[in-house]
């Protein structure tokens, strides 16, 4: 990444509030429908990873565009962009590496909150 500056606080921000109200409206509509609730985490999840897979693809050519939407509106819409991106940069280089992390994080994920819930 880079370092703070005012370009790239303006792109998370603004990536991240484009996100989170895509969620937002998400979320209201899959109440409206009367739809079980995981639906919102299901869509916004798969929408944001597959957003995110595009993305990396693509090949992120400048850093504010990097944090404009991988880090603030990827990371604004899904709960998970953050952990795919990461995999999807260390799977480039090992197979086994990716899936320690994934299974890791979401064992210390589930630790922490039953401990904190304490």
């Amino acid at each position: 990444m880079t370092s703070f500056s005012l370009a790239s606080i303006i792109c998370l921000s603004v990536g991240g509030a484009v996100g989170v109200l895509c969620r937002y409206f998400l979320s209201t509509g899959v109440a409206r429908l009367q739809a079980p609730f995981i639906l919102t985490n299901l869509i916004s999840n798969t929408l944001g990873a597959g957003l995110l897979g595009w993305a990396l693809a693509q090949g992120v050519n400048t850093v504010q565009l990097d944090i404009l939407f991988i880090v603030g509106f990827c990371g604004g819409l899904s709960t998970l962009s953050g952990i795919w991106a990461d995999v999807y940069r260390l799977g480039s280089h090992q197979r086994i590496v990716p899936w320690c992390y994934v299974l890791g994080t979401f064992i210390l994920a589930l630790l922490s909150f039953f401990w904190a819930g304490k």
